[in-house]
């Protein structure tokens, strides 16, 4: 039998990150469970911290206040030192910095060899530009949480390059977002007067495929400019003469290489303030609006619907980034659905991954018997959310016997997940270095060549989706443990 917290964490594989938990949970699933504090243990404690990353993603702060204060008086002496970390970092984005010094004392007596608490302290230090303080505390927390048995795990990596420098980690901490704001003003400008999507693509289609995206000879050119423009190392906000150069280039906005580079500059852009994040938000779905009824024209007038547009052909990636950053965009609304089944049947190879996620939503809105037939579509699939999206959907569908069997399965060929699900206090696993990179660009596969076989992975240019609320800057720094 499977237990029901186990249950619980596969709804919510992701529960620390906001994106899933607005997928997966609100206020009204997290709030009864919190509601008695006297009750609540080291368990408890993912469920506390979604809430109230929830209340700061609908900007209730007094909800979040009156949560955090509440469970700093709990029996548990984990619940009641995840509310004291918080009300700290409260206390010192108002500027109390005394009163969080205090706070944090106090929750070091309690729990004095936790590395959380040891990362709100380096990151308290930076945030007061505290430097010698800062590099000395960081040397102890290496040498000390070695020897309580944690090499390896990624809050030692965050420390050891605070350790290497650290006036390079209050340098990225306190980085603001540019002196002015009119460059940014310049391109919500451009984008709000954006031109009409035109077909500036030939497709090939051939058994069942539609082969690559071909730009035309002009768009071409122009995508060629772009890359010396921009080069391998874009530094996008430091150098924004890229702006100047797109509102004399109208025929850009119908490049998807463009467009892709646009989303990832907007992601990059550093913000500190709500207003900022929703011009950032408005900038971003303009594009990806444009963006994904530019690749439904394309489509169309080359006579390829209902054929796929593979990831293995590199001149079709962008396009299909862009369609998945749309997906992350449209996350909790009735668009998000059939996107990522559009995203599917384009590319059944899912070299993604967002299978994972369409199972999962299928599961959260009650609807396992079709979690379960996309987990049907990829036989003997070796994704972890496939794995573990099984058992969960069976679990839903009370099939406890085939579920049995089924997190049998997944826990053979993923024993660690399991591991990380029973655990009382999980920790945050280490990323698989064979499925993430951080090239700039994908590298060019030779023209006329075929496309690569499907794998088993994800997208090799993973680039976390930017939180699309404006928070308070030492939250948005607080490593997650």
């Amino acid at each position: 039998m499977i237990p029901k917290f186990v249950a619980h964490r596969l709804l919510a594989p992701e529960l620390n990150q906001p994106e899933a938990v607005r997928l997966v949970c609100n206020e009204d699933r997290l709030e009864p469970l919190l509601a008695d504090i006297a009750r609540l243990d080291e368990r408890h404690e993912p469920a506390f911290d979604a809430l109230c990353d929830l209340y700061m993603d609908i900007d209730r702060d007094d909800l979040r206040l009156a949560l955090v204060e509440g469970a700093m008086g709990a029996p548990d002496k984990v619940i009641g030192v995840a509310a004291m970390q918080r009300r700290c970092t409260i206390h010192a984005d108002a500027g109390e910095h005394e009163a969080a010094w205090r706070l944090f004392r106090e929750a070091q007596r309690l729990d004095p060899d936790s590395p959380s608490l040891a990362n709100l302290e380096l990151v308290m230090l930076a945030s007061e530009n505290r430097v010698d303080e800062l590099g000395a505390r960081a040397r102890f927390w290496a040498v000390r949480l070695r020897k309580l048995g944690h090499e390896g795990e990624d809050f030692l990596s965050l420390i050891d390059d605070i350790v290497r420098s650290p006036e390079g980690f209050v340098g990225a901490m306190n980085r603001s977002a540019p002196t002015s704001l009119a460059e940014l003003a310049v391109l919500a400008s451009q984008i709000g007067e954006l031109p009409a999507p035109e077909c500036r693509h030939e497709l090939k289609t051939m058994e069942g495929s539609a082969g690559p995206l071909k730009p035309t000879a002009a768009l071409a050119t122009i995508e060629r400019q772009w890359q010396d423009l921009t080069g391998d190392d874009w530094d996008p906000w430091g150098d924004t003469g890229w702006i100047e150069w797109l509102s004399d280039r109208p025929l850009a906005w119908q490049s998807f290489a463009i467009l892709d580079d646009l989303t990832s500059a907007i992601d990059e852009y550093e913000f500190e303030d709500d207003d900022q994040g929703g011009l950032l938000d408005d900038i971003e779905d303009a594009l990806l609006d444009h963006a994904v009824a530019l690749l439904r024209l394309v489509i169309a007038e080359n006579g390829a619907e209902g054929l796929k547009l593979e990831w293995g052909w590199i001149e079709n990636r962008p396009a299909l980034r862009l369609l998945e950053r749309k997906t992350e965009t449209e996350s909790g609304t009735d668009e998000e659905v059939p996107l990522l089944e559009w995203l599917l049947a384009l590319n059944p190879n899912d070299n993604q991954g967002v299978r994972e996620r369409l199972i999962h939503v299928h599961c959260a809105h009650g609807r396992p018997a079709e979690a379960l037939a996309v987990c049907d579509r990829y036989p003997g699939d070796g994704l972890t959310g496939t794995l573990y999206g099984r058992v969960l959907a069976l679990v839903l569908l009370d099939r406890r016997a085939d579920a049995t069997v089924a997190l049998a399965a997944a826990a053979k060929q993923r024993p660690r997940v399991l591991k990380t699900l029973v655990a009382a206090r999980p920790k945050s696993p280490k990323l698989d270095p064979r499925f993430v990179t951080g090239a700039a660009r994908p590298p060019p596969r030779a023209p006329g060549g075929p496309p690569g076989p499907g794998r088993d992975g994800v997208d090799s240019k993973i680039r976390p989706p930017r939180d699309r609320h404006a928070r308070n800057r030492l939250q948005r720094q607080r490593v997650r443990l």
